[in-house]
């Protein structure tokens, strides 16, 4: 049985195009299921990185929540989003594994992740196997939520702030 895997869309041209768009692409892959898959590829969770202005990223992300759509939830999130272009788009659809399917209703462990950093920009579409690793300057905002716990540890609390 294949493990539990996550649907990406990535978009990068001379042409903008409309983040509505990408939003309907996630939407069809939060339902994609080859027969052999024991579950669709998204469905616990979406979130969206997008080049607003030169070397600005805005980062919108929903957690699983409510029965509707989390590309649905992600629309909603987005101010006026039958204007917004980009010419790069990074979206996500999350497909938990078991050992993190207690926090999908937390918009913090849906990728891409943006790391708070006094250095340059850096976005993550997915998970970073070295995120352990990163330098002091540098912290994901899911890093204290979204790692493996004991079950005698407290659940943190989702960051609101950059450290």
């Amino acid at each position: 049985m294949l493990p539990a895997m996550c649907g990406i869309f990535a978009y990068m041209g001379h042409q903008p195009i409309l983040v509505t768009q990408a939003i309907q692409v996630l939407s069809i892959l939060e339902t994609e299921q080859e027969p052999s898959e024991p579950t669709p590829v998204g469905g616990h969770g979406e979130g969206i990185a997008y080049l607003k202005q030169k070397r600005e990223f805005t980062l919108v992300k929903v957690g699983k929540t409510t029965k509707r759509s989390p590309a649905h939830d992600l629309k909603q999130q987005l101010p006026n989003p039958a204007t917004i272009q980009s010419r790069i788009i990074l979206g996500h659809v999350r497909r938990a594994s078991p050992e993190f399917i207690d926090t999908i209703q937390y918009a913090e462990c849906t990728q891409p992740y943006k790391p708070c950093c006094t250095c340059k920009l850096t976005d993550h579409i997915h998970q970073n196997p070295h995120r352990n690793q990163l330098p002091k300057n540098h912290t994901h905002n899911t890093q204290r939520l979204c790692k493996p716990r004991s079950p005698l540890q407290p659940r943190p609390q989702p960051a609101t702030t950059c450290q």
